[in-house]
C-alpha cells in the first residue's frame, strides 16, 4: 500500500487565544481525508508542506503564547502547524508539517507505475485466455478472475493515489471497492489450488459434488462479498463492544484508519487464504512423489508439477513480505529492504503474463496464426511447440474419475 503522507495528532487540547487554525469557518472542520477545510478552502498551514505521522497518545504537548506548539518539549513554529476539529468524530486536532521526505514521494511514484505496467500484463493475460476457448477450463476461470480481480485493485490504488481529494462518499466507495478487489482475487486464487488439490488427492469425501463450477462461483463471489458485509456492518455499528474494532475507513484516508485495523481486516484473511494455499501445494507435491511410476503418468506428474510451481509464483507468497513489511514499518533499518520487496510485488501483473502466457508452451501454441488487430499474424511455428502440457495427457489429466471434465 502506497504510505500516505497526511497524518493527524489527536489531543485534548486546552486552546488560548495564540493557537492558529487551519479553517477560517466557524466550525473549524477539515474534510474526511484532511486535506482541506469543509468549505473547499486549502489548510492555512506552510506551502509544499509534507504532514508526518506521530502516534497518539504517545505525544505531550502545550501551546505557548506565542503559538509555538511543543510536542515532547520540541517546539514546532506557528507556521508548521494548525489547529482544527474532524468533523465526523468533533475531535480536536493538530495537523503538522514536517521536513520534505522526496524518497517517499519518489517510491510512491515507482511504485504507481509498476502497479500499472502490472495492470497493463494482468489485461492482455486475461485477454489471452478467454480468446482461447481451451484454456477456459474451471482452472482457467479461476486464473481469470482472481487476475481481473488484482488489476481492479491496482487501478483502484493508483487512483486514490492520483486524485488529490475525494468526496466522502467517493472515498468510501473506493476503499470498499478496493477491498473487495483484493479479497476477490485471492479468494480465487485459493479456488485455484484447491482444484489442482482436489484433482491430485481426489478426496472420497467430495465425490458426490457435481457441480463444481457453481460451488466455486458461489465461494468465490460470495466469500469476498462476506467480508465486506462484516466489515460494512461493524464500520456503522454504534454497538459499544464494536467500537474498540471499529475500521476507521475514510477518518483519515480511503483505507483503514491504521495499521492495526489493516491487520485485522485486510491482511489476517488474506493471510489464511494464502497458508491454505501453502498446505494444499505441500499436500500435491507429497501425493504426487509417491504416486506415479510408469513412464506415461511420469509424464502427467511433470505437468502437474509444472502447473504447482506456475501456480506457486502466482498464488500470493509475495503478499506475506507485504503482510510482515506492513507489520514492521516503524523499523527504519528494514525499510529499504521491504522497498524492493514492494516493488516486486508491484510488478506481480508482469511475472503472471511471463508465467501463464511466455513461458506456458500450450498458450503459445493455441496463439499460433493468430491475427493481432487484423494486421500482425502470430508466428505459425508456435504451432509446433511442445512440452510435458500435450493435449492427449492433459486431457487425460483433466478428467475426474467419473468423466467430468474439470
Amino acid at each position: 500500500m502506497a504510505t500516505k503522507t497526511f497524518v493527524i495528532l489527536i489531543v485534548n487540547v486546552c486552546l488560548v487565544y495564540a493557537v492558529k487554525r487551519c479553517c477560517d469557518d466557524e466550525n473549524n472542520f477539515l474534510t474526511t481525508d484532511l486535506k482541506q477545510c469543509l468549505d473547499g478552502s486549502k489548510i492555512d498551514i506552510a506551502p509544499a508542506c509534507t504532514l508526518f505521522a506521530v502516534e497518539e497518545d504517545l505525544t505531550s504537548t502545550r501551546v505557548d503564547s506565542e503559538g509555538v506548539l511543543y510536542l515532547d518539549g520540541e517546539p514546532v513554529p506557528r507556521h508548521q502547524y494548525c489547529y482544527a476539529s474532524d468533523q465526523n468524530t468533533t475531535k480536536h486536532l493538530y495537523v503538522l508539517c514536517g521536513d520534505d521526505d522526496s524518497d517517499e514521494t519518489s517510491i510512491d511514484i515507482l511504485k504507481n507505475v509498476c502497479e500499472m505496467i502490472s495492470v497493463f500484463f494482468m489485461i492482455l493475460t486475461v485477454v489471452i485466455y478467454i480468446s482461447l476457448p481451451p484454456m477456459m477450463d474451471l482452472q482457467g476461470e479461476a486464473i481469470v478472475n482472481s487476475i481481473s480481480g488484482k488489476a481492479l485493485a491496482y487501478l483502484t490504488l493508483v487512483a486514490i493515489y492520483i486524485i488529490p481529494y475525494l468526496e466522502d462518499v467517493s472515498c468510501y466507495i473506493a476503499a470498499y471497492f478496493l477491498y473487495i478487489s483484493f479479497l476477490y482475487a485471492f479468494f480465487w486464487l485459493n479456488i485455484l489450488c484447491f482444484q489442482i488439490w482436489r484433482q491430485v488427492v481426489n478426496p472420497p469425501l467430495l465425490n458426490h459434488i457435481k457441480n463444481w463450477k457453481m460451488v466455486y462461483y458461489i465461494y468465490g463471489i460470495g466469500g469476498p462479498i462476506f467480508c465486506w458485509a462484516v466489515l460494512t456492518l461493524i464500520q456503522h455499528s454504534d454497538f459499544e463492544p464494536l467500537k474498540h474494532v471499529h475500521p476507521g475507513i475514510g477518518e483519515i484516508r480511503c483505507w483503514f484508519k491504521t495499521m492495526r485495523e489493516q491487520m485485522i481486516y485486510f491482511y489476517t484473511p488474506i493471510s489464511i487464504l494464502i497458508t491454505t494455499n501453502i498446505i494444499y501445494f505441500v499436500w500435491t507435491i507429497v501425493v504426487l512423489s509417491k504416486q506415479y511410476t510408469n513412464s506415461r503418468t511420469n509424464q502427467v506428474f511433470k505437468y502437474r508439477v509444472k502447473l504447482y510451481i506456475k501456480l506457486f509464483f502466482i498464488m500470493g507468497i509475495s503478499w506475506l513480505f507485504e503482510v510482515i513489511s506492513s507489520a514492521t514499518e516503524n523499523h527504519s533499518s528494514l525499510k529499504w529492504l521491504w522497498v524492493v520487496t514492494d516493488i516486486i510485488n508491484s510488478l506481480e501483473g508482469l511475472t503472471i503474463f511471463l508465467i501463464l502466457v511466455v513461458f506456458r508452451k500450450k498458450v503459445m501454441r493455441h496463439l499460433a496464426n493468430k491475427s493481432v488487430c487484423r494486421c500482425l499474424k502470430l508466428p505459425s511455428a508456435w504451432k509446433n511447440l511442445e512440452d510435458t502440457e500435450c493435449e492427449p495427457i492433459e486431457y487425460e489429466v483433466s478428467m475426474t474419475s467419473d468423466g467430468e471434465k474439470i
